[in-house]
């Protein structure tokens, strides 16, 4: 436990540092070590748009999400998890489904706060697979900050940044059977959000509701916000497994190039190719609001 201010109970450490949880003992990490948050920090540090005063509200939940975020990405046993009560935690995405600690563990936080979107499907994405997606494809980390707190506990109401530049290819399901590829654009890809934390006296989180729009990344990330894609047949070859892999790339509807390519099956490429631009454009308007 930290410093108290006043007579108020002590704050805990992990709302003064933002990387406290780093430095459990004898905890369970996913990988099998303390995972590396040095490019994440040093780009958080170079590019955050606000700097919150030491001690400030803004500061101390700042910090709280934070270690919120390293714990739920890393640490693989909930009642490890420092910054909730293990027992009545729950999360939820624009008021969807609430999400105890233990299908937090099975989803990922990717899956939970993407979902189903055009270029997405956490149904058919785990854990590792999610994770590995956004960190190949931002490889110097997606930097987090909290841009404005509106009030203090035992409901803490915040806004939100989340940031990082596009120097690797992103590679994710779309689908039972099918892959999507966007290469590398250099670009920042940056979300903004709300978000409303249920704490206790002691500062832990009981809820966590997370509120944007899941679509603004894959969009960013792949093409053209709001316009669906319109697939076309260019090329196939036989798959190592002796199966035809279909290679199809994506153009928004103004035919301006997405430079990303649709890898679909055998078994659901007839249906998609052979049907038009209306087919295609059922396939991916599945996105959830």
């Amino acid at each position: 436990m930290g410093k108290g201010q006043g007579d108020g109970p002590a704050i805990p450490n992990y709302m003064l540092d933002p990387n406290s949880v780093l430095r459990d003992e004898n905890i369970t990490w996913r990988f099998g070590k303390v995972p590396d948050y040095t490019a994440a920090n040093e780009n958080y540090e170079k590019e955050k748009s606000v700097d919150h005063k030491e001690g400030s509200l803004g500061f101390l939940v700042n910090n709280l999400v934070k270690n919120w975020e390293k714990e739920a990405s890393y640490k693989v046993k909930g009642r490890e998890w420092r910054t909730i009560v293990p027992e009545k935690y729950s999360f939820s995405c624009n008021g969807g489904e609430e999400y105890s600690v233990d299908d937090m563990l099975r989803l990922g936080t990717y899956n939970a706060l993407i979902g189903e979107t055009a270029y997405y499907s956490s149904k058919n994405t785990d854990f590792e697979e999610s994770h590995s997606a956004f960190r190949d494809s931002m490889p110097g980390g997606f930097s987090w900050e909290a841009t404005e707190v509106f009030s203090g506990p035992p409901v803490v109401t915040y806004k939100w940044r989340h940031w990082g530049k596009m120097s690797g290819t992103l590679r994710c399901h779309t689908g039972p059977h099918s892959t999507i590829e966007a290469p590398a654009t250099g670009q920042t890809i940056q979300l903004h959000g709300m978000g409303i934390a249920h704490v206790t006296d002691e500062f832990k989180i009981t809820k966590l509701e997370i509120y944007y729009d899941p679509n603004e990344i894959m969009a960013q990330m792949v093409g053209s916000s709001g316009v669906c894609p319109v697939m076309h047949s260019t090329q196939h070859e036989t798959t190592s497994q002796g199966k035809e892999k279909y290679e199809v790339p994506l153009e928004n509807q103004l035919g301006e190039s997405l430079q990303s390519k649709l890898i679909v099956s055998e078994d659901n490429v007839g249906k998609s190719l052979t049907s038009g631009s209306g087919a295609a454009k059922g396939q991916f308007d599945n996105a959830e609001e």
